[in-house]
């Protein structure tokens, strides 16, 4: 078996006994793929799938008709022309994908000499280990933004393109802010979001944001009213607990990964 030409120079032989552990940078480990429903891909199904998208439609013809006097002749059913509701169906196609991943060879013989080899593949172990995960988390982040009905960006007209679509090249001009996530939620609502919402609090829907460390922090920042909800989130007991003692989820400290989120009050 053919090894690398510098397999040799992997592991520290003489790290002068100064330090007496093995050191290393941690990797920043996503969350998103934790989110995203995932099952066993069927045998015997191929490698194309579908999906359809029941959306909303508007019926067409017909119309409200004023009930007469009857005159013998069936007029309150004749006069009716029925109101047609044909269905709005979108159907979206996505395919299978694969992707293998190796580690270099480990020769066992020059491990064993190196400085507590066995912590040097440990972490190398580790690492790529956290590399499988880098992968899923950005295959599964690019390909669930390329099936997002609505891709919006914050500019003066809030440019949006739809399924199947790129992200709209409009540059931005805000960050995110609690009055856009206001609007969004309203929208959102409004288009059957609240029939299975992430959870409730005193009735009203909770629904996901995904966002960064510094994007949670403008939206807070950035509204008086969102802060003054968050610093007193624990007070209070019972009916008059905190606004948003049971809004933020998944929070450390003041690093919030992920929260959901409703119209302030």
């Amino acid at each position: 078996m053919a090894f690398p030409t510098a397999l040799e120079n992997w592991f520290i032989s003489d790290p002068s006994r100064i330090q007496g552990d093995i050191l290393k940078y941690s990797r920043v480990r996503g969350r998103f793929s934790s989110l995203i429903k995932k099952g066993t891909l069927p045998d015997g199904n191929g490698f194309n799938f579908s999906t359809v998208i029941s959306d909303r439609s508007i019926g067409t013809g017909g119309g409200w008709v004023e009930i007469e006097q009857a005159n013998g002749s069936g007029n309150n059913c004749n006069t009716l022309t029925p109101t047609t509701v044909s269905p709005a169906l979108t159907q979206l196609t996505y395919n299978a994908y694969q992707q293998t991943i190796f580690s270099e060879y480990i020769c066992a013989n020059d491990a064993r000499r190196g400085y507590m080899f066995t912590e040097q593949v440990q972490n190398i172990r580790k690492n790529f280990v956290a590399e499988i995960v880098d992968r899923w988390e950005d295959k599964d982040m690019a390909e669930y933004i390329a099936a997002t009905g609505r891709k919006i960006v914050l500019d003066s007209s809030l440019t949006e393109n739809g399924y199947g679509q790129a992200i709209p090249s409009a540059a931005a001009t805000s960050q995110i802010t609690q009055d856009y996530l206001d609007a969004f939620y309203v929208d959102l609502i409004r288009d059957g979001a609240g029939d299975e919402p992430y959870a409730f609090t005193s009735g009203t829907p909770l629904l996901n944001l995904i966002c960064s460390f510094e994007a949670s922090q403008a939206i807070i920042k950035g509204s008086a009213a969102v802060r003054e909800d968050f610093r007193f989130a624990e007070m209070g007991d019972g009916a008059g607990d905190a606004v948003y003692a049971g809004v933020w989820v998944g929070r450390g400290g003041r690093g919030i990964a992920d929260f959901g989120f409703r119209i302030s009050d």
